[in-house]
């Protein structure tokens, strides 16, 4: 039960192509009617523009939910919180609406009885539900196909331009030397090189900082928002934002991996991973190029 909720949980790449699922739906349903020809298509005299009518009203019912409601429903659909949860209650708010989109097709060219509506719509969701099962399918992993191989592309170039800077021996960036010292919103401080700051991990109001000293990786939390913790780094531009919970100090990159969720940067003198959420892929890209 725990594995299936951590499953739930994890990230999902949002999808920053909806046409492309729209016109993905219209061709599966299509193919698959015109192939299968179940529900007694076979002996209907004009099944092929029966068939056309149901795969546009696909489309058009996946247009609205992947179209309109993101504007409709922004907190929902936010990319950065979106997870196999949300993708799959999305999935089923899709097959839904396609399901009421069937439904009033056929009402409009059977011109069914009121007292049968009920029973034309149920049926219609367990028919829609069975036919879009495979389509979902397909457009769910080309989306993660499409992320992964982008990711790995954009990943590829920056570690390639990240060894050739390293190769070099080039600083990223100037810093300001000498120490600094941060406090949050109790007595606590934080004092430290910003050269040996690795990365900041927040957690709701709390941050943590993990930075060298003496050849070990040391870690101090503080009450503070990320945003409060930005705001005072701004005068170390190696140190940015680069995930809603993570900043990282770009000259502590080592390399850059990625896979379908985004990138993750490998840092010196720690095994842990900083994650790149896809709103700053630009900005590290950018500034790993110096």
């Amino acid at each position: 039960m725990d594995g299936i909720i951590r499953y739930l949980k994890q990230p999902y790449p949002a999808n920053e192509k909806p046409w492309q699922t729209v016109i993905v739906a219209f061709i599966a349903v299509f193919l698959l009617l015109a192939l299968f020809q179940p529900f007694h298509l076979q002996g209907v005299f004009n099944k092929w523009l029966i068939i056309g009518g149901y795969s546009l009203v696909t489309a058009v019912c996946t247009f609205i939910v992947t179209y309109a409601f993101p504007v409709i429903f922004k907190k929902f659909y936010q990319a950065a919180t979106w997870t196999n949860c949300k993708n799959m209650l999305n999935n089923l708010i899709i097959i839904l609406t396609i399901s009421l989109g069937n439904f009033l097709f056929d009402i409009s060219i059977w011109h069914r009885e009121p007292e049968i509506f009920l029973s034309v719509f149920l049926f219609y969701l367990v028919a829609t539900f069975i036919v879009g099962l495979v389509p979902v399918t397909v457009i769910s992993f080309f989306i993660q196909n499409n992320a992964l191989k982008r990711n790995l592309r954009e990943a590829k170039e920056s570690n390639n331009r990240l060894l050739e800077r390293l190769a070099a021996n080039e600083p990223a960036l100037p810093f300001n030397s000498g120490m600094i010292t941060l406090s949050g919103t109790t007595k606590d401080s934080v004092s430290f090189n910003p050269e040996t700051l690795l990365y900041i991990e927040s957690s709701g109001n709390y941050t943590t900082f993990y930075y060298q000293e003496n050849d070990i990786v040391k870690q101090k939390q503080l009450r503070a928002t990320i945003s409060q913790i930005e705001t005072d780094l701004q005068p170390y531009p190696d140190i940015v934002r680069c995930h809603r919970a993570f900043m990282v100090n770009i000259a502590q990159i080592v390399s850059v991996t990625g896979n379908s969720l985004g990138f993750q940067l490998k840092l010196k003198y720690t095994k842990d991973e900083v994650p790149v959420s896809r709103t700053y892929t630009k900005l590290i890209r950018t500034r790993i190029a110096g």
